[in-house]
Parts: C-alpha cells; sequence; structure tokens
C-alpha cells in the first residue's frame, strides 16, 4: 500500500481543486434531488462544500496570482512609464505579454476577494441579487491592490535595479506580522468563549497555523479576512465591534506602510522614475486609488451592506457605539420576541 500512497498522494495534490469542486457539485445535486431532513442535510453539506471550494480558490490566487504581479509590474512599469503610447506597438512581446499577465493578475486578485466576501453572505451579494454591491466592493478592491503594487514597486526600485529580494523581504516580514495578529486575535477570543484545553490540542494548532497562513497571504495588498471559524459560539454585539477594530487598524497598517514604501521610492535613480515630475504625477495617481478605493469600501459598508444599520459608529464623547449597541440591542429583543 505504500506505493500507491507515494502515488495518489501527489495526483490528489495537484487535483485538490478539481476533487472539492465534484464533492460540492455532489452535494448540490442531492440538494435538489432530496426532500425533507434529507434535503436540508444535503443544503448543509453544499454551504459547507462551498465554504471549502471558496478556501481552495482563495488560497491558490493568493499563492499565485500575488507575486506574479509583483514580478510583472516591476517588470515594466519603467518602460510603460517611458512610452505609454509606443509601449502597445512596441516590437518587444515580452513587454505586451507581461503587461497582460499583469493585468489578469490584479483582476483575478480583487475578483477572487470579492467572491469569497460573496460567499459568505448566503447569496446576497451574488451578481443577480445585488450586482451593484458586488461591483462597488469590486472596484474598491482593484483601487487598493494596484495602489498597493504601485507602492511596493516603489520601494523595489529605491534598491537599483534587479534589485527585488529586498522587497520580498519586507513581504515576508508583513505576511508574518498579519499572521501574528491574526493568531493572537483568534487565541485571545477562544481563551474567553470556550474551554481552555481546547485551545492547547494539536488538531486546533494545525488548523490555527493554516488558517493564519492564509490570512497572512490576503493581507499582502489590502486588508482581508478570511473567515475560518474555530468556534461556532459567536455573539453578534462582539463580531461587530471586533470587524470595526479590525478593518480599522488593518486599513491604518497598511497606510502607514504604503506612505513609507513610496517615501523610499522616491530616492531612487532608476530612470524614469527619478524624475521630479514623473515621480509627482505618478504618487499622486497611486494615493488618489488608495483613497477612493478607501471611500468606496466605507461607502459599501455604511450604505450598501446587508446590516448597514449595525454598522459601528463611534461617539468620542462616550467612547462607545450607541448605534451599533442599539440596533443589536433590537435584534435580540426581536429574536428572543419570536
Amino acid at each position: 500500500t505504500d506505493w500507491l500512497v507515494v502515488i495518489f498522494f501527489p495526483i490528489s495534490v495537484f487535483l485538490w481543486p478539481v476533487i472539492i469542486n465534484i464533492q460540492k457539485s455532489y452535494c448540490l445535486f442531492k440538494h435538489h434531488t432530496t426532500k425533507g431532513y434529507e434535503q436540508l442535510k444535503w443544503k448543509a453539506a453544499a454551504k459547507e462544500m462551498a465554504a471549502k471550494v471558496g478556501m481552495v480558490h482563495l488560497t491558490e490566487v493568493c499563492i499565485e496570482s500575488t507575486f506574479i504581479s509583483i514580478l510583472n509590474w516591476y517588470d515594466i512599469l519603467p518602460t510603460i512609464l517611458l512610452e505609454v503610447d509606443s509601449s502597445v506597438y512596441s516590437a518587444d512581446n515580452r513587454i505586451s505579454l507581461s503587461t497582460v499577465s499583469f493585468l489578469t493578475s490584479i483582476v483575478s486578485l480583487a475578483w477572487s476577494f470579492t467572491s469569497y466576501v460573496a460567499e459568505q453572505k448566503d447569496g446576497a451579494l451574488a451578481l443577480t441579487w445585488d450586482p451593484v454591491s458586488r461591483l462597488v466592493l469590486f472596484v474598491s478592491n482593484l483601487l487598493l491592490i494596484f495602489a498597493r503594487l504601485n507602492c511596493l514597486v516603489l520601494f523595489a526600485f529605491y534598491f537599483g535595479p534587479g534589485n527585488i529580494h529586498q522587497v520580498m523581504l519586507f513581504l515576508l516580514c508583513h505576511i508574518i506580522f498579519m499572521m501574528a495578529i491574526h493568531a493572537y486575535n483568534v487565541i485571545r477570543y477562544m481563551s474567553v468563549e470556550t474551554n481552555q484545553n481546547e485551545t492547547n490540542t494539536i488538531c486546533f494548532i494545525g488548523r490555527l497555523f493554516y488558517v493564519s497562513v492564509l490570512n497572512g497571504l490576503a493581507n499582502v495588498f489590502i486588508n482581508n479576512f478570511v473567515n475560518v471559524s474555530l468556534n461556532n459560539q459567536k455573539t453578534l454585539g462582539k463580531k461587530k465591534k471586533k470587524s470595526f477594530y479590525r478593518q480599522t487598524v488593518g486599513d491604518l497598517i497598511f497606510l502607514l506602510e504604503n506612505v513609507i514604501c513610496v517615501v523610499f521610492g522616491c530616492l531612487t535613480d532608476v530612470a524614469p522614475i527619478n524624475n521630479r515630475i514623473t515621480m509627482t504625477y505618478f504618487v499622486s495617481i497611486v494615493f488618489f486609488c488608495h483613497i477612493v478605493g478607501l471611500l468606496l469600501k466605507i461607502f459599501y459598508y455604511k450604505i450598501l451592506h446587508l446590516w448597514a444599520d449595525l454598522t459601528p459608529t463611534f461617539d468620542f464623547k462616550t467612547k462607545s457605539f450607541p448605534r451599533a449597541d442599539e440596533s443589536i440591542h433590537f435584534y435580540k429583543k426581536t429574536k428572543t420576541s419570536m
């Protein structure tokens, strides 16, 4: 049996996305062809498999598109700034192919992050149900990814042409930092909500490490939260306030890192980035995309989100979230009376 494991284990790893999608399709088929209790059981199984499919796709995108987009943009940015019009008709096919690969990567990243959020809403963000909200969130993610990508590439050019390993080291430190933040928040929350012994098991530590790595990779370009629940016992109020703090702190971290990267990038000697006029226009466009992306994100959560009324609004006088507290109290009271 050992040789069977040696043969089929690598195959199962490579075909993992295909296997998961087949299982999802089977669960959906059983859900639509059964009735009564069996239909409810297969519906729950289909929902669980849909979450796994989203995780698999997000993992694949984070590993592939993240670093490919950085390498491609690092390769073509100086040429695009130097000859924006002529680069489209350039005889150098490498530039054209790199441009197509770059555009495909960032669109794939933005759409994958948006699709993962949509998967968590049980169809509320489907294109057939609420296309406007989904497109707003997609454009926000796309602008934030584009701004972040340019900041990282500018930071890479500070070390001179061809020296990209420094920015990769910076990204590694950023990923570990985001992993540590996620792991700390999960352990802190689980220690309060569950038995302490449950957080010391090998199974829990392994799942926590995997989820932390995935959150670290998903937070390379924008502030993301891969919601893999290690505990089903959650309260609405804590979840909303926790999400508000996480989004705010995460966006501030990305803004601070982007500013630092641009400051170093402005000191580069690589042409034409070292041209003062070119640098001024380029940096202005980058931060314009970043600000517009954040505004669209706020617009989505404050206006278009399904639970916009539960979005916390901080009162500096009372140092509390009166709007969210009132909405949560009303929700609990209505749920109790039903």
